[in-house]
C-alpha cells in the first residue's frame, strides 16, 4: 500500500513536470533556415524554404519579427526572392531574408548580420542554428 502511494505521488509529480513543460514551450512561430553562405544550384525562393528543411525551428516567445527589424538597419542593396536564406513567421506576419541579410519591409529595404539575426532567433527559443 505505502509503494503504490509512493509510485502514485511520483507518477502525479512526473505528469505535473510534463504539463509545465509544455506550457512553457508554447509555439508561437516558425524558422526555415538555410545558412547564408551556402550556394545553391536552384533558386531558393519563399515557397521553397520551406519544403528544404525536415521541420522547422519554434518560435516560443513573441517578438522575434519586431527585433529582427529592430536590429535591422537601411541598405540600399535589393531583395533576391530566389536567394532566400531565412522565412520567419510568427502570429500573421512573415518576414524574409535573403543571402545578404537584406529584408523587403513593404518596399523598405533593411539589412542585418547573419549573426544577428541567429541571436534573435536563438533568443526567442528558435532552434541553435550552427555558427
Amino acid at each position: 500500500m505505502v509503494r503504490q502511494n509512493v509510485v502514485s505521488k511520483w507518477l502525479a509529480v512526473f505528469l505535473l513536470a510534463c504539463v509545465a513543460f509544455t506550457a512553457q514551450a508554447k509555439e508561437v512561430g516558425t524558422v526555415y533556415w538555410v545558412p547564408f553562405q551556402i550556394q545553391t544550384y536552384l533558386p531558393v525562393t519563399v515557397d521553397d524554404i520551406a519544403t528544404m528543411m525536415d521541420a522547422p525551428c519554434v518560435l516560443t516567445s513573441e517578438g522575434a519579427i519586431r527585433d529582427i527589424v529592430e536590429a535591422a538597419k537601411p541598405t540600399q542593396k535589393p531583395f533576391n526572392g530566389n536567394a532566400v536564406r531565412a522565412k520567419i513567421s510568427e502570429g500573421k506576419a512573415t518576414l524574409v531574408v535573403d543571402n545578404q541579410g537584406t529584408l523587403n519591409m513593404g518596399g523598405k529595404m533593411l539589412a542585418m548580420s547573419e549573426e544577428t539575426l541567429k541571436e534573435v532567433v536563438l533568443k526567442h527559443g528558435g532552434c541553435p542554428i550552427e555558427k
